[in-house]
């Protein structure tokens, strides 16, 4: 996949290599186990064979296979100033830092988010808060990213559907699978385009 890098991408992973991966697909009842944001030549999710977030740079990565990842563009009118909110927004939050690769075990924050795997999408207990703040699993961290970068602002009285779409996607993002993330993103008109197979393939 060549990516522009005037473009925002979420690309949404649907292999079951992983036993986490089988667990999140069967409790999702969704096609997708992961996801991530690619912004500029970078890479960024929460992962748990990474051991929370972190980012990476798109050369080491491989999403040129359509049968294991399905790639959407994000509905972005101005990237730099997607890329410029998000850029603040990444230092002030408790994500950890993204460390290049894996998530480093000496960081308190960023770690991922099991908490939220067992309760919100094992056991489905929905109605309980989230147990730690400063943990994520893709799902959220992706959305968290997303709302950043557009300033998307969560009113505090539903008074519509879209009101209660968004406070969804950006105020209970650790409660969304990854193919609940796509649900969310295409139901907010978010969601620019599907990338073809034969561009996720496409390497020159």
């Amino acid at each position: 996949m060549i990516f522009d890098k005037g473009k925002i991408y979420i690309a949404f992973y649907k292999g079951h290599d992983k036993l986490l991966d089988k667990v999140i697909s069967w409790t999702s009842r969704g096609l997708y186990s992961h996801v991530e944001i690619i912004i500029s030549n970078e890479s960024f999710s929460s992962s748990g064979r990474d051991g929370g977030t972190r980012r990476k740079l798109i050369e080491n990565m491989s999403y040129d296979d359509p049968n294991k990842w399905d790639i959407f563009e994000l509905k972005v009118d101005n990237v730099d100033g997607f890329k410029s909110r998000w850029n603040v927004f990444r230092n002030v939050k408790s994500f950890g830092g993204f460390p290049l690769g894996k998530h480093e075990k000496n960081l308190v924050n960023g770690k991922y988010d099991y908490y939220s795997v067992i309760l919100y999408h094992v056991l489905r207990l929905g109605f309980l808060p989230k147990i730690k703040k400063n943990t994520f699993m893709c799902s959220e961290m992706v959305l968290e990213i997303i709302q950043a970068g557009l300033s998307i602002t969560i009113n505090p009285k539903v008074k519509n559907n879209r009101d209660r779409l968004v406070r969804k996607a950006f105020n209970e993002g650790h409660k969304a699978t990854p193919s609940n993330v796509l649900e969310l993103l295409l139901s907010l008109d978010l969601i620019e385009r599907k990338i073809p197979s034969e561009e996720v393939s496409k390497n020159d």
